[in-house]
């Protein structure tokens, strides 16, 4: 008996032991993030988040696992059939509707890192694009993001006694007022290429800014509404005092650079290639940046002034260790400048006050005063088709894959179709999508 009392002693302590190291183990156990930010120098950045995370949170580590945007999906699918999802990854706005919506995602968990890092300190875009479908709150949390808008020469425009191309009046006056083509100088560049993604994304704030969308909340289809025909005749307009060809974002960049075109829409990774710091785009003229302007937002007859963008969150699959709130709301809060200057011209904060310690990045020192305040001010009127506050139309990322509108603009623009007859094919083509 007295042995039996032994082993049993002997037991507890061991029960004991093994349940305080598996909460040991619990407690430290490792952080799968899969990340977009697949360069070299970036993946080196993260890691060493990775390892300031591991010294504040009681020695959790972080395993930083590179995952090119383009293949996540089928990286995902894969991982979830064999039961493996990482904790935390990084995804781009098409793909959390379409995680969310497979139950992949943890919104509840998402949004409880909002609640906790406070909602009314993140601008209403993001939040209002990452939001959950399956109910309220997010269905990811938004780490940063970028708007496109006009980019245009002050200058130019100040000499000819235009207004800043905030409204469509304004634009197309003065992309009208500067077209010289006789002199190889050209008054606005669009996208007109009929299969670049560029092409969508211009027009996609063009539409936006009259109140168009190709769908309804519900899923069904809006295209052939007369916002939408205004604004692909207005479009044609636009690209008629444009360069002749297909042009995209090369193209954009390159008139603007060598002052050939007086305003281009571009995303904010401009910024550095204006300001003449990167080695193979050097602008043609002098002190470019400082007479550039930038607008990001637009503002249609019959919509608000509205911008376009892209969002990046970061998403907590469901199943994830405990920790990956505390490494998300680290990204976010601690280590939150040093995760936006991975790109500082395309990582805009999401979070209002991020914003005064981002704006003293070199970069901005080369424009006039207030262009970081511009661009950080854009993520408030962000909006994108496909997107109803929490309700998110699925069709929408076929849509991009496919180029169809692009493919109908092109029609336009070359003539072979009217702007209501290339919505009637938009509309056909549309309904074929799965």
């Amino acid at each position: 008996m007295r042995g039996a009392r032994r082993w049993n002693r002997l037991s507890v302590v061991l029960l004991l032991g093994l349940t305080a190291a598996c909460q040991q183990q619990e407690k430290v156990s490792s952080i799968v993030f899969w990340t977009a930010e697949v360069e070299q120098d970036r993946l080196e950045l993260q890691q060493g988040l990775a390892l300031r995370f591991a010294a504040t949170s009681g020695g959790v580590p972080v395993q930083v696992v590179p995952v090119d945007e383009n293949v996540l999906p089928e990286k995902l699918a894969a991982a979830k059939a064999a039961g493996a999802l990482p904790d935390v990854v990084e995804l781009g706005l098409t793909q959390i509707v379409q995680f969310a919506n497979q139950g992949i995602l943890d919104g509840r968990a998402a949004t409880a890192v909002v609640t906790e890092l406070g909602r009314d300190s993140f601008y209403r875009g993001p939040l209002t694009l990452c939001g959950n479908p399956a109910g309220d709150g997010v269905a990811a949390v938004p780490i940063d993001g970028w708007v496109q808008g006009v980019w245009y020469r002050r200058d130019w425009l100040a000499e000819n006694g235009l207004a800043p191309p905030t409204t469509w009046d304004d634009l197309l006056r003065a992309a009208r007022a500067l077209h010289e083509p006789q002199a190889s100088r050209f008054g606005i560049v669009v996208g007109t290429h009929p299969q670049q993604t560029y092409t969508q994304q211009v027009f996609e704030q063009v539409a936006l800014s009259n109140g168009a969308r190709l769908y309804t909340a519900d899923g069904a289809s809006a295209v052939r509404s007369a916002k939408m025909l205004a604004a692909v005749e207005y479009y044609r307009k636009l690209a008629g005092a444009g360069p002749p060809g297909h042009t995209y974002w090369r193209e954009a960049r390159q008139y603007y650079l060598n002052g050939r075109a007086a305003m281009i829409w571009y995303s904010p990774y401009i910024i550095d290639d204006i300001a003449g710091l990167v080695a193979e785009h050097q602008p043609t003229v002098a002190d470019l940046a400082g007479k550039t302007g930038f607008v990001p937002t637009l503002a249609g007859p019959e919509g608000p002034p509205t911008s376009y963008g892209e969002v990046y969150a970061l998403g907590i699959p469901k199943g994830a260790a405990p920790a990956a709130a505390d490494w998300v709301k680290f990204l976010l809060g601690a280590g939150y400048q040093e995760w936006l200057s991975m790109a500082p011209g395309g990582k805009i904060p999401v979070r209002r006050g991020a914003v005064q310690k981002w704006k003293e990045h070199p970069y901005f020192a080369h424009y006039q005063p207030g262009l970081a305040d511009t661009l950080a001010a854009g993520m408030d009127r962000m909006e994108r088709w496909g997107f109803f506050g929490t309700t998110a139309v699925p069709a929408i990322g076929e849509v991009t894959a496919t180029k169809v509108v692009p493919e109908m603009l092109g029609k336009v623009i070359s003539g072979e179709m009217d702007a209501a007859q290339g919505l009637i094919w938009l509309e056909q083509r549309l309904a074929r999508l799965p």
